[in-house]
Formats: structure tokens, C-alpha cells, sequence
């Protein structure tokens, strides 16, 4: 899925203005276009590149995740882990070998092994992986934020039930969503996309999966996936 001319004039992102991150989207598909751009970001700068809130988003993430009940003998799977925001946050909670992050953009997941070496965590053995292929086992915990955000819905739609094959018996899936009135798939920048909450209950129906709102205090909406 390659952007148009017609597409991006739709576009108010600053992204989208920039010359170089658009000829990425012109030239390759979203995904290793959106992998690039990101690599772009963290090379910029690693903090900003997820969005910032750097000490207070990772603060957030982890005490959320404890307050849904991880423990550390869980094994947690952080689906978008850029640059390692949450991990070096809750890897230090976490057994060895509890936590996998997964990311499309080889940059920030080496900046996330640098951090871990420089900030002394590694000695939990924490894994970065690039592709799901490289997945294996199971967890009890699976934590997606802002990711589907910035991604088309036939991808999200590849990505939940895949997530939701790694998940242990009892398992469960957080990931954030952002309410909006736009049809479904709307896209507002190179790689930003608004989707309804009807897209993510329609999944979790024909998956046999519920699906609730949880409490958080971030701008985003949390959901819970977990099998009925």
C-alpha cells in the first residue's frame, strides 16, 4: 500500500511535508516504509521518536500493568516496544527472561538493547525481536501502546489474532485505542489511521474474545482482550 498523490494532499501531518519520509511511502509498502520512518525518528532522537513522555509514560505503562495483576513469574510480551520506554521500567520487576519486545524499526530495538547494557537491566535477559517469526512460548501478558494507532485496519486485523495465538490459558491482551466518529480507517497521517471501537468489538466477537474498557490516566483508552 503505497500512498498516492491524491492521498497525500488529504494529509496534515508533519511528516508528510518532509520530502525524504515521503518518497519512503511512495516507494514501499506502509509497513517497511512505516519501519524506516521510525528509524529516521530514533536516529533523531530515541525518546521523542515514540512520542516523548519518556519517565512518565514508562512510569504509567508499568504501574498499570502491576495493578492489572503482573507479577513478576509472568511472561510479558510488549508488542511495540520502540525504544525501550516501558522495558527498562518493567524489566527490572520482571524473573529473567519474563519480557519480549517486539518492533518493527531495527533502530529503536537497538537503541532498547543499548539502554539495557547502559542502565544494567540486561543482566534480565531481555529479548528484542524484530519479527513475531522469532516468537516462541507463551504469555501471560500482552501490552500494545500506540500502536494501532498508526497502523491501516487490515493489519490490525493480522496483528490481534496473531497476538492472541501467543497468549498462555488465562492470558490477556491491553492495548490502547483512540475514540473517534471518522469511518473506519481514515487516514490523517503518513502514519496515523483513526478506527472505531467497532472495528476492535468485531474482532473480539468473531474470536471468541472479550473485550472491556479498562480505567487508565493517559489521554488514550485502554481495552482488554481476554477469552470468554
Amino acid at each position: 500500500m503505497t500512498i498516492t498523490d491524491d492521498e497525500l494532499k488529504m494529509l496534515t501531518d508533519k511528516s508528510s511535508r518532509d520530502p525524504e519520509v515521503v518518497e519512503l511511502y511512495r516507494q514501499h509498502d506502509f509497513l517497511t516504509a512505516y519501519g524506516r520512518h521510525t528509524d529516521l525518528r530514533v536516529k533523531d532522537n530515541p525518546e521523542l521518536a515514540i512520542g516523548g513522555e519518556w519517565e512518565e509514560y514508562g512510569n504509567i505503562q508499568r504501574d498499570f500493568l502491576i495493578a492489572q495483576g503482573l507479577k513478576p513469574h509472568h511472561r510479558l510480551l510488549d508488542v511495540g516496544c520502540g525504544t525501550g520506554r516501558l522495558a527498562r521500567k518493567i524489566v527490572p520487576f520482571l524473573d529473567e527472561w519474563n519480557y519480549v519486545g517486539l518492533d518493527i524499526s531495527s533502530q529503536a530495538l537497538s537503541n532498547a538493547d543499548r539502554l539495557s547494557i547502559g542502565e544494567g537491566w540486561s543482566k534480565r535477559n531481555p529479548r528484542f525481536f524484530q519479527s513475531s517469526m522469532e516468537l516462541f512460548g507463551y504469555f501471560d501478558f500482552a501490552w500494545a501502546f500506540s500502536v494501532f494507532i498508526h497502523l491501516p485496519s487490515d493489519i490490525i486485523e493480522l496483528m490481534i489474532p496473531g497476538v492472541l495465538r501467543r497468549l498462555a490459558p488465562g492470558g490477556k491482551f491491553y492495548f490502547s485505542y483512540v475514540p473517534t466518529n471518522l469511518p473506519d480507517n481514515t487516514r490523517t497521517g503518513l502514519k496515523q489511521f483513526k478506527h472505531p471501537l467497532s472495528l476492535y468489538e468485531k474482532l473480539a466477537a468473531n474470536l471468541g474474545y472479550s473485550l472491556v474498557e479498562v480505567p487508565w490516566p493517559g489521554r488514550q483508552r485502554i481495552l482488554k482482550m481476554e477469552r470468554r
